[in-house]
């Protein structure tokens, strides 16, 4: 499933935003959409490779009942991201003293720009709100969900862009307040329900992405005479962090985002999937080595 460039928005907080930010902050979420699909169909093809395994081993056990291969492991429901990041020495870090220039960026809204997409059907909601920092998505699947035949996936949220007068080791990470819902059914035979959702954050440097984490707060999927639903209230994350080298001359962007999925397959019957986080980031850091 690829997402159409009309039905990705970006919003600036300025009207007077240079065109060298405008510039990097589309390169940036054009960038992102990218990479969130790559992810999205990487995950498909495990989760079919898991549910295919798990089918031949139970249509065809062996015969002595030992040396059952195992099927392929789930994938977990938590961090996406990549290879954990190695920080360089301090040595390689190269911050003239007493320049006055500061190793801690924090922003608050209002941010400089916010960000929407989605893939397949509309969400029912796919909000932000710069004055707040809130953003929210609401996918469904299903006339018995209030939404469409196919799959759902919404994305929503901040960005800022900022740069460095020297070469800088960096990580960034932001704090939110978020809630997340999920309610799926599945009621025919060979029918089943999907609802998934959680947060990315991005960094890019000129538009490429040098650094990003997707992370899972809920996954549920439900089969043949299944249902589930469950809400939590407003928690406050306080999100994973993701490392990386801020150069002269260059413009970093930092997105940081929600996102909610719901799909579903009727089979002989009917199924249903909604998928819903909303929350409010307060806060958008990039932190250096202490100097």
């Amino acid at each position: 499933m690829t997402t159409d460039q009309s039905d990705v928005e970006v919003r600036f907080r300025d009207a007077e935003t240079s065109p060298e930010v405008s510039t990097a902050a589309q390169d940036s979420v054009t960038a992102m959409v990218s990479v969130e699909e790559e992810r999205r169909r990487a995950e498909a093809e495990r989760d079919a490779a898991w549910e295919e395994a798990t089918r031949s081993t139970i249509e065809e056990p062996a015969s002595d009942g030992i040396n059952v291969p195992d099927p392929v492991a789930p994938p977990e429901i938590g961090e996406l991201g990549g290879p954990a990041v190695e920080v360089p020495l301090m040595a390689d870090v190269i911050v003239p003293r007493g320049t006055g220039w500061s190793n801690f960026i924090s922003a608050n809204p209002p941010f400089d720009y916010d960000w929407k997409w989605h893939a397949g059907g509309a969400p029912r909601t796919l909000t932000t709100t710069r004055s707040s920092g809130y953003a929210g998505a609401d996918c469904r699947s299903g006339s018995g969900a209030g939404g469409g035949d196919g799959p759902s996936i919404g994305h929503a949220g901040f960005g800022i862009v900022r740069t460095a007068p020297f070469r800088f080791f960096m990580s960034a990470g932001a704090v939110i307040s978020a809630r997340w819902h999920y309610s799926v059914a599945a009621n025919g035979i060979g029918s089943s329900a999907t609802a998934e959702g959680g947060y990315t954050l991005y960094v890019f440097e000129d538009g490429r992405v040098v650094a990003s984490t997707s992370v899972k707060l809920f996954r549920k999927r439900v089969s043949f005479q299944e249902r589930d639903t469950v809400s939590t209230g407003y928690q406050t994350i306080t999100t994973s962090r993701v490392a990386f080298t801020m150069l002269p001359g260059r413009l970093y962007g930092f997105n940081l985002g929600i996102w909610a999925s719901a799909e579903r397959s009727s089979g002989v019957g009917a199924a249903a999937a909604q998928g819903l986080v909303e929350g409010n980031v307060s806060t958008m850091t990039m932190v250096g080595p202490s100097m």
